[in-house]
Formats: C-alpha cells, sequence, structure tokens
C-alpha cells in the first residue's frame, strides 16, 4: 500500500497512515482484498490472478481518495504506483552468470504486469527467456499450478518435451512459496531476499549448488 499513497497522488490533508487505512477498508469491502491477510502480495489474490482488472484498482483508489480521474489520471497514478522499483544491480550481475547455451532462466511473480521484469531486463541487462505471471495463469504462489507453469515455460524455451524437477533451481524470497515448491517437487530452491540479504550469500548458495560460474568465468548476457 506505500506505492499507492506516495505524495502527489494522496489528496492534500489527508494523513498517509489515515489514508492506507481508508484504502484497505475500502478495498476489503470490494473483496479486493484479502480479510486476515496483511502485507504483501498475498492481500490482493483477486487481483493477482487476473480475476479482476488492475484498472479497477486504479477507479477504486479513485474514489477511496476522494478525487477524480481528471485530477489523478490513470498514467499519473500508475507512474506513482510503480516508480520505487529499483533494480539492484549486484544481484541482476549473478543472475546474468547463470546464463548457459543449455540453461534458461524463468521470470516468475504474481501479478499481471511486465513491469518488473521488463526493468530488470533493460536495466539490469537480464534477459529472460520466459515469464510466467499469475494473472495470466489464473493461479498464484504457493498453488502447485504456478510452478507447473514455471516448468512448461523452461520446455517452450528449450524446445524440450519434459524437464524434470532436478534440472530446476527455484529461487524465491518468501519461505513459504520455497517450501510449497519443494513439497512438489523434491527438486532444489534457494530462499533469498535481495533487498535484505547480501548479494554474496546468493552468490554462496549458487555455488553450494554447483551452478554458478567458477570464479574469473565472465557472465554473459
Amino acid at each position: 500500500m506505500a506505492k499507492l499513497v506516495n505524495p502527489g497522488i494522496v489528496p492534500d490533508g489527508i494523513p498517509e497512515k489515515t489514508a492506507r487505512e481508508k484504502f484497505l477498508e475500502y478495498f476489503r469491502s470490494l473483496g479486493m482484498l484479502a480479510k486476515g491477510k496483511t502485507g504483501g502480495d498475498a492481500q490482493w489474490p483477486s487481483l493477482e490472478t487476473g480475476r479482476v482488472p488492475l484498472v479497477r484498482l486504479y477507479h477504486a483508489f479513485v474514489e477511496a481518495a476522494g478525487t477524480t480521474c481528471d485530477e489523478v489520471p490513470q498514467e499519473r497514478f500508475w507512474f506513482t504506483y510503480g516508480n520505487r522499483h529499483r533494480i539492484i544491480p549486484e544481484t541482476c550481475e549473478l543472475v546474468r552468470a547463470l546464463r548457459r547455451p543449455d540453461r534458461v532462466l524463468i521470470a516468475a511473480t504474481d501479478g499481471d504486469s511486465l513491469a518488473a521484469a521488463d526493468l530488470v531486463q533493460m536495466e539490469g541487462n537480464v534477459r529472460w527467456d520466459g515469464v510466467v505471471l499469475s494473472g495470466r495463469i489464473g493461479c498464484m504462489k504457493p498453488r502447485d499450478d504456478f510452478y507447473l507453469a514455471c516448468r512448461t515455460a523452461a520446455e517452450r524455451a528449450l524446445s524440450r518435451r519434459a524437464v524434470m524437477w532436478h534440472e530446476c533451481l527455484y529461487i524465491d524470497d518468501v519461505h513459504t512459496h520455497v517450501e510449497s515448491y519443494l513439497a512438489l517437487t523434491a527438486g532444489h530452491a534457494i530462499c533469498f531476499d535481495a533487498t535484505r540479504q547480501p548479494a554474496a550469500q546468493l552468490r554462496t548458495q549458487l555455488q553450494d549448488y554447483g551452478v554458478f560460474p567458477p570464479a574469473g568465468e565472465r557472465a554473459t548476457s
């Protein structure tokens, strides 16, 4: 919700805390916000699985904020909604170094927007071989179907009929997602949050799996 209450979006005179509570209450009344959930994308199952179009979030915000579409046009709203997204160069460098001729990189996230994946690709120079969005496939993490869609994306990128789970390495910043992936696949997974953990920690975890290139080997894009 912090992205929704950046200065310039919330009308003057509405304290940030009051605005956030007001938005949460209103979105919950519309069935857009999951009851009993706090923090993170897990609050928004109807949006994240595509059952509610993102444009409805915009109109709900306008109504909840007591403003108008003329005062806060969609372009301004979506720019402010996502303008705090920043790449983490050190982590992007590690991900780039994973690329091999027989290895593909699949970006998988809850939501219906390519913005984050595109940002990493354009500014972080990480070329994705496929993207899985919960809003496009109708389910989100930690559903098994989400992880199956990731494997299908890898098979499509590799032009292979089957990719085995032991050939895959799943990286997520949420422990419950990693646990659900492992419960399904008995495969390989890393829990890593680039906003809270140093890139060196991911490097060590990748080396433990034997997938990180030897020291001194340059990454390719």
